[in-house]
């Protein structure tokens, strides 16, 4: 018998399955509902048609995904009053949030960005497989006087401090997620359009808007299409 492999966060699951106890959930009437359940489970179901059973039930895991003790929350499971900025002011920069967001998205397209006098710059843009995941971004943005978003698509960007340090957080991640130092390393050139990916970001406000911080993205699959 095939063993099912471990999520990369410790999850917790709605629909009546067990949450382990290092798992907080934050349950919002609007979202937790079991229709609501059974129509984001749907959701995956129909964008991934492409995709076997097994892999379906790994993502509809990391989407619901929430682990206090690494600080690592699912879009759908991260309260917007979690961030501690002060009271809002639009143009004001602030640092980022020790949050760290997760999910699972569709890669719209990434691009790498180095000019003579910048850093370089890594930036990515995604379409969130799911409506909750794209109403909890807007109810972030909104909390916190930032932009909506387009449809389903978000961009998440990390610039590096200078030209000597390097961004090397792309994994391979066809199989499982590895503990952090065994990932096994994939280049960003080597992503595509289309590709299923798992991504982690961090808040931050900038210039009168809320944008997400890229920290890491983990290659899931890619549909026979785009093989």
């Amino acid at each position: 018998m095939e063993v099912e492999p471990e999520p990369p966060l410790s999850s917790g699951n709605s629909g009546g399955h067990d949450v382990d106890d290092d798992v907080t959930l934050i349950e919002d009437p609007e979202v937790r509902t079991p229709a609501r359940v059974i129509g984001c489970r749907d959701e995956v179901a129909i964008l991934l048609d492409w995709a076997v059973e097994r892999d379906r039930r790994r993502v509809r895991r990391y989407l619901e995904s929430a682990n206090v003790a690494d600080a690592k929350w699912s879009v759908s499971q991260f309260h917007p009053d979690s961030c501690a900025w002060p009271e809002p002011a639009p143009y004001v920069m602030y640092g980022a949030q020790p949050a760290t967001l997760c999910t699972v998205a569709r890669l719209i397209s990434g691009d790498f960005h180095m000019a003579v006098h910048e850093p370089p710059s890594f930036v990515v843009v995604l379409e969130l497989l799911r409506e909750v995941d794209c109403s909890a971004i807007r109810r972030l943005k909104r909390h916190w006087g930032g932009k909506d978003i387009e449809g389903r698509r978000i961009e998440a960007a990390r610039k590096l401090p200078t030209h000597r340090q390097g961004f090397d957080n792309f994994y391979w991640a066809g199989d499982r997620m590895s503990p952090p130092g065994m990932e096994e390393l994939m280049a960003f050139t080597s992503l595509r359009p289309d590709d299923l990916v798992y991504v982690e970001w961090r808040i931050a406000r900038d210039n009168g808007d809320v944008v997400f911080r890229l920290q890491a993205v983990h290659f899931i699959a890619r549909p026979p299409h785009n093989l």
